[in-house]
């Protein structure tokens, strides 16, 4: 899906949160820069959306965690009015310090809240696992890529890189430091397919939320899955891989899966 086919376009204001979850989708644990977008940034963001018929929503990390969070919520009622076409994703921190202006901004059944808990596992599925080390098929691997249950369920989305058709896509892209991201212009939601052939081509093939990988709850597993090209890819700079919390892949079993 290209992001006017998609109900929901997020803004990821900041890539810190108080966890370190093993299969974060943000990859939170192995970014060693971390950022909290600038107000003029968050700004421009929501000028490009305007008329946009996808809902807006504000993604991290955990946007709690944001400096400027209450201001954030300010533009976002500015330029989206209408209170049913707001969300906010979050974990817990710093949700009771911020619960008037979150209720001001946002309708609860449009609040995706994980306090990361007891009692409030979150699933996640490796995303460094390559589907290029598992397919010598190519074809197939495209074939595959194209059917992305999270292309075709989650959002686009706006990072200080810029515009990502994907929102994993977004995060291995700040991983690698791959400047990437499309530019914040004035109806980049309406571009189709051949506009996001670049971020496709280069991060697709490094991405496994394609790949019939089993979730792993964050309280279960410690340790991230890892093929061994990313791990060579990101190994120096992750702070997760300097703690040794990775494991390296086999993709063997895949690779037979495929075959058969």
């Amino acid at each position: 899906r290209t992001p006017i086919e998609m109900s929901l376009i997020q803004i990821i204001c900041n890539n810190v949160c108080e966890n370190d979850c093993c299969g974060c989708s943000q990859l939170i644990g192995h970014q060693s820069r971390h950022y909290q977008m600038k107000l003029d940034y968050v700004e421009r963001a929501l000028v490009s959306l305007q008329g946009a018929p996808a809902h807006v929503g504000i993604f991290g990390g955990n946007p709690l965690l944001h400096p400027e969070f209450p201001e954030i919520c300010e533009l976002l009622r500015k330029y989206q009015p209408v209170k049913a076409r707001r969300e906010l994703w979050c974990s817990g921190k710093n949700y009771d310090k911020y619960k008037a202006v979150i209720d001001e901004t946002f309708y609860s059944e449009l609040i995706a809240y994980n306090a990361h808990e007891d009692g409030q596992d979150c699933w996640h599925q490796p995303v460094l696992i390559a589907p290029d080390e598992v397919f010598e098929d190519k074809d197939l691997m495209w074939r595959v890529i194209d059917n992305c249950w999270v292309n075709k369920r989650w959002s686009a989305v706006v990072t200080p890189l810029g515009a990502f058709f994907c929102e994993i896509a977004s995060a291995i892209a700040w991983l690698l430091k791959e400047s990437i991201g499309e530019p914040i212009i004035k109806d980049w939601w309406k571009q189709g397919e051949n506009f996001w052939k670049r971020q496709r081509e280069k991060i697709c093939p490094l991405c496994s939320a394609c790949l019939p990988m089993p979730m792993v709850a964050n309280d279960k597993q410690d340790y991230d899955d890892i093929s061994s090209g990313n791990l060579d890819r990101i190994i120096g700079s992750s702070p997760r891989c300097i703690k040794g919390k990775y494991r390296i892949f086999n993709t063997d079993a895949l690779r037979d899966y495929y075959k058969g």
